[in-house]
């Protein structure tokens, strides 16, 4: 089949009533994330003012900026990466690490999803590489830029985290899937996987792709089972509900 242009691709993944129903709910309720760091803003005001972090950040906002790719990452893109990074500040603070453990998890965040940059598919490798390379330019230590590349590496799915930092941030990288704005995203990765994938799917399709991936979905922190689990499993039953009634309609 042939690349498909972004027109085209819009046109094909133009959602349905259904899809467009769950949308207009999600898009009723504010950022959880965004709320949720600022109820710890001094923990976040110590990082922003990490001089290390602060290169990591701006470097990777240059890497974004320059990327080919900028304009059809509608997911794996610089807010993304803003989400993950207020995710890792939030569960640094609920799994109580220690200062150093928070900076060099909020750094792996930031760092996360810099492959894309380069190739869409297994791009962990390239994002922990270029980790590596930054890492080293703003004094990172040896083990602490090889303490970022495992963390970034265990995001790829399916993840397998094997250490705290692993398991917290494969839980940040996938915290959207507790939120109220989980379908929004959903389907900003839906026109990406139409693009870079080829994978066009209809409706009824998407969701069911949706549905059996948070069935299959576990949380590996406490932290995120107890904040997340529950509008995770009413956004199953959302789409569960909506499935069963499409199936029904074909």
């Amino acid at each position: 089949m042939k690349k498909k242009e972004k027109s085209e691709i819009y046109e094909v993944l133009r959602p349905g009533e259904a899809i467009k129903e769950l949308l207009r709910e999600a898009a009723k309720g504010e950022s959880p994330i965004a709320t949720q760091v600022q109820q710890r803003l001094p923990r976040l005001e110590v990082l922003m003012h990490n001089w290390r972090l602060s290169g990591v950040k701006d470097k990777t906002v240059d890497f974004y900026m320059g990327s080919s790719f900028a304009d059809r990452l509608f997911y794996h893109n610089i807010f993304h990466t803003i989400d993950v990074y207020l995710s890792s500040v939030l569960y640094g603070e609920l799994e109580r690490l220690p200062d150093h453990k928070r900076e060099l998890l909020a750094a792996a965040a930031v760092f996360h999803d810099l492959g894309f940059i380069r190739q869409y598919k297994a791009n962990e490798p390239f994002g922990a590489q270029i980790a590596y390379e930054i890492g080293k330019r703003f004094e990172y230590t040896e083990e602490e830029t090889k303490e970022m590349q495992k963390m970034i590496l265990a995001t790829t799915m399916p993840q397998q985290p094997s250490s705290h930092l692993e398991r917290i941030i494969c839980d940040c990288d996938l915290d959207n899937l507790g939120r109220p704005d989980f379908f929004f995203k959903g389907h900003l990765v839906r026109l990406e996987l139409a693009i870079f994938d080829n994978k066009i799917m209809s409706d009824l399709q998407w969701l069911e792709f949706q549905m059996k991936f948070l069935k299959s979905h576990r949380y590996h922190t406490k932290s995120a089972r107890l904040l997340r689990d529950e509008l995770k499993g009413k956004n199953l039953e959302a789409v569960s509900e909506v499935v069963e009634v499409m199936r029904k309609r074909a």
